[in-house]
């Protein structure tokens, strides 16, 4: 079994939520801050806007904010 498949994250996100490299950057942040927090599960993400390299910390903050509701609610 490769360990990978305890767990996959998804990222949907049109043209409207910024350029390419924005979507990407973000999705990046996400991944890494999500793949640090949660070892296994299927997490899906909507994009709705992208954010600049000065915005990090504010998607960061945001991302602690929703892990611990995540983790509240697992079970």
């Amino acid at each position: 079994m490769l360990p990978l498949q305890r767990y996959k994250i998804g990222f949907i996100a049109s043209s409207k939520a910024g350029h390419v490299f924005r979507r990407n950057y973000t999705k990046r942040i996400i991944k890494n801050f999500w793949h640090k927090e949660f070892k296994e599960g299927d997490f899906l993400f909507v994009l709705y806007k992208s954010i600049s390299p000065r915005d990090r910390s504010v998607l960061l903050e945001e991302l602690k904010i929703v892990s611990e509701k995540v983790k509240c609610e697992k079970v």
